[in-house]
């Protein structure tokens, strides 16, 4: 009798043990506790915020268990993540944790994709982005091939950040399902090429071709292939439709980069430029000579002492401007100089 009653208190014991801890399954990729892949990262530098209001899964570069980043709470807010590399441009993928929850590894690969973005990876310094796009997802699925060696931005009828519904890497083929529209998608693309500089990305520089022309269908069951050859690219005439500043600190301090009472971001998602460093931003222009006037920009110092306001500048677009802080609390800022539509690249 007393070794049944130890008998059952031992398999009592297993039980709550069990209960607590569950049984893991090596083979089940989305197998986690939620807990455990929604942690942040302490020494994340990517700052994402999700749009929506669901729990997502990242992925980078591509939607499987190796490629896994982690967990994004629904309507987070800077959440900490880390990318495996440092001074590289990535895509990041988004599916509903719904979908990923329980699933194994071969199974991964063919989870729905909401949505992406384009996010850099800095060495030193946080950057960020922004995914989870409530409009995106649903039962229409477009598949992209994308032939060039460009990261390339898939707008809805403008190539305007608000009609944007997905970005791809070079040389990919992509999957992302959206929501069926009675009007359909006519599809605008933007050409994203990261500068460089002795090897550094300094900046991204965007390229926008307009639509196509076509309209794509995606319904239930429906499959749109959109085919983005070098040969489109090639005949394509681009237009920038802003100007850009780079700007070249060796002021012995760092800034953050205002304009009037806006915090403005590089086009690497970051505000603050450190000393020693240059990075290019994109500024809103007029197209006609002298072009938009900026007449509150001004760099912010951690002591409001050492603020640094800019004289009136203007930004005209389709224009590149340096402006180069100096160490005895001067600057300098260059005459504009068109940029060549033709040319692959901005160069520095």
């Amino acid at each position: 009798m007393k070794n049944l009653q130890k008998l059952c208190v031992l398999v009592l014991i297993v039980g709550l043990v069990l209960g607590l801890v569950g049984c893991p399954d090596p083979d089940k990729g989305g197998g986690k506790e939620k807990d455990d892949i929604f942690k942040e990262n302490a020494s994340g530098k990517l700052l994402i915020d999700n749009l929506g209001a669901q729990d997502l899964v990242l992925f980078y570069d591509s939607v499987r268990s190796a490629n896994l980043l982690g967990g994004l709470p629904a309507n987070a807010d800077k959440f900490k993540i880390k990318l495996p590399d440092s001074n590289k441009m990535y895509v990041i993928y988004a599916v509903k944790y719904s979908d990923y929850k329980g699933k194994s590894s071969a199974e991964i690969v063919n989870l729905k994709v909401l949505d992406s973005a384009l996010a850099y990876s800095d060495p030193i310094n946080e950057t960020s982005c922004r995914i989870g796009d409530p409009k995106s997802g649903g039962e229409g699925e477009f598949k992209f091939q994308n032939q060039t060696g460009y990261f390339i931005e898939v707008g809805n009828g403008s190539p305007n950040i608000e009609d944007r519904f997905f970005i791809m890497r070079p040389y990919a083929e992509d999957t992302i399902f959206v929501m069926p529209k009675s009007d359909g998608y006519k599809l605008c693309f933007t050409l994203y090429l990261p500068m460089k500089k002795n090897g550094k990305i300094l900046g991204v520089q965007r390229r926008f071709i307009d639509d196509l022309g076509d309209i794509y269908n995606p319904g239930k069951g429906k499959v749109e292939n959109v085919l983005i050859s070098n040969a489109f690219v090639n005949e394509a005439v681009p237009t920038y439709r802003e100007g850009y500043l780079r700007i070249i600190n060796n002021s012995g301090r760092g800034y953050r980069v205002r304009n009037g009472s806006d915090i403005i971001n590089s086009t690497l998602e970051r505000s603050a430029i450190s000393n020693g460093e240059e990075m290019v931003w994109e500024l809103l222009g007029d197209s006609a000579l002298p072009g938009k006037p900026y007449q509150q920009f001004k760099l912010e110092a951690a002591q409001a002492s050492n603020n640094l306001t800019i004289s009136e500048f203007h930004i005209q677009n389709g224009y590149k401007y340096t402006l180069t802080l100096n160490s005895n609390s001067t600057y300098t800022m260059s005459p504009g100089t068109p940029l060549d539509p033709e040319a692959e690249e901005i160069v520095w």
